[in-house]
């Protein structure tokens, strides 16, 4: 029996009548519906996209959040931020090819205003702003992207820019949203890691036979059925996010949320600050989507409605983050500490021992740190347990310090590790909370 194109498109798009409408399931399991979403308009790097998305909703829950996408070439970036970024309502965000202050305060992108003092005023706060992978930055451009960076934590930066011989004075108010596509693998620094979330994207085999089968469908009939659908669900998605009110999110629990990192990490530049945060934001987000439409309390600090976030949101919030890829493995040890490990360890590999004083391990990596240096590195070894002393010394009563086993492989721990996990948060009235997130 022959079957005609109608016939084809007639059973490709039959509904289901016994299922919840896409709408309801948005109000009652947005999460979920999330998922299956974007496991439709994207395809692959599933738990980041979920969580790049979320990053991207931040701003609706009064808690901006940063994300940086890091990925080497031809992995499938570009087309993973340019569908995310459909979900949200066009007029919510921009996507930037030239990243200049004239960029930021021409075109009626963004409220602007000159003051009189001559300041260039720029309100960067209802826009999320994508740097796009193509965007050239040039020598005029770092200045600026270090005024965003900064803007995504601050309420306010102010920059000062010479035009023409004069001082010209440009203030973003923020905090700024900010998704970054530009850094690949080995662009990564830690102004970057502590300012933003890093996200890392897979680039597994396969991650591209993936990419490869979506670019094969596009011009069959299946991919024609999958963009329309692609742009239902985003008008969808886009229609019950402008439904939602912008509240405030409180979460009452957020003192227990600390990182609880060794004495190894102690004073060192990490990101976990951000992390801590991103986490923040992402609970706030997760709540805002579940309870939206629900029933709100009066803001006892303000005029506006506020929801209190409950154990389910963080458990979501927490469960997210450990199944995507983020870059937060935080150093146990500074530089210089890390090359004198690193140093002893072939020594101690060439020579077949791990046993060594300071005089003489300073004797073999000495253009690498200090002689007045070399005995704080080691008691940093040994604060990271990386090293022990011996209780023995040697001819020249000098002290001795050996390796521990796990001294190769134990010098980064993973920052979200250090979280508490969900059932072991003490919530006061989670009942009556969690009565009001059901309502």
């Amino acid at each position: 029996m022959e079957t005609n194109s109608t016939d084809v498109l007639r059973v490709i798009f039959r509904r289901n009548p016994d299922r919840k409408s896409v709408a309801e399931r948005r109000s009652e399991h947005p999460i979920t519906q999330l998922r299956e979403d974007l496991e439709i308009c994207v395809g692959v790097h599933g738990p980041e996209a979920l969580l790049l998305l979320l990053v991207c909703l931040c701003r609706y829950a009064g808690a901006a959040c940063s994300a940086a996408v890091i990925s080497p070439s031809c992995i499938g970036k570009t087309t993973l931020i340019s569908r995310i970024v459909k979900f949200l309502p066009p007029e919510d965000y921009e996507s930037l090819i030239e990243i200049t202050y004239a960029a930021l305060t021409s075109g009626g992108l963004w409220p602007s205003q000159v003051l009189r003092d001559g300041t260039h005023l720029v309100d960067l706060r209802d826009k999320l702003i994508v740097l796009d992978e193509r965007a050239d930055i040039g020598s005029g451009g770092r200045s600026v992207l270090a005024a965003l960076r900064q803007a995504t934590s601050a309420e306010e930066t102010t920059r000062v820019k010479m035009e023409n011989g004069v001082p010209a004075r440009y203030r973003l108010r923020g905090p700024v949203s900010l998704i970054d596509c530009r850094l690949s693998t080995n662009d990564r620094d830690y102004q970057t890691a502590n300012r933003m979330l890093p996200i890392a994207l897979d680039d597994s085999t396969e991650t591209l036979e993936a990419l490869v089968r979506l670019t094969a469908n596009k011009p069959t009939l299946k991919g024609r059925r999958m963009a329309q659908q692609r742009r239902d669900i985003c008008t969808g998605w886009q229609s019950h996010l402008r439904s939602l009110a912008r509240l405030g999110v409180v979460i009452d629990y957020a003192d227990q949320l600390v990182l609880k990192i060794g004495r190894g990490v102690a004073g060192r530049v990490t990101h976990g600050p951000r992390l801590l945060t991103a986490v923040h934001s992402l609970i706030s987000t997760v709540a805002w989507l579940r309870q939206g439409r629900k029933r709100r309390h009066q803001d006892p600090c303000g005029d506006g409605e506020i929801i209190f976030a409950t154990r389910l949101d963080y458990r979501l919030a927490h469960s997210i983050l450990s199944e995507a890829h983020i870059l937060d493995e935080s150093p146990l040890l500074s530089g210089p500490a890390l090359n004198v490990l690193r140093k002893w360890q072939n020594l101690a590999e060439q020579n077949g021992n791990e046993t060594t004083s300071a005089p003489t391990l300073y004797g073999k990596i000495g253009i690498l740190v200090d002689r007045g240096n070399i005995t704080r590195h080691l008691r940093e070894l040994r604060e990271s347990e990386l090293a022990v002393e011996l209780p023995q010394r040697n001819d020249n009563r000098q002290k001795m310090y050996k390796l521990t086993p796990h001294g190769e492989c134990a010098t980064t721990t993973r920052l979200l590790d250090a979280l508490p996990v969900p059932d072991a948060l003490e919530i006061e009235n989670e009942a009556e909370f969690n009565a009001n997130a059901e309502c």
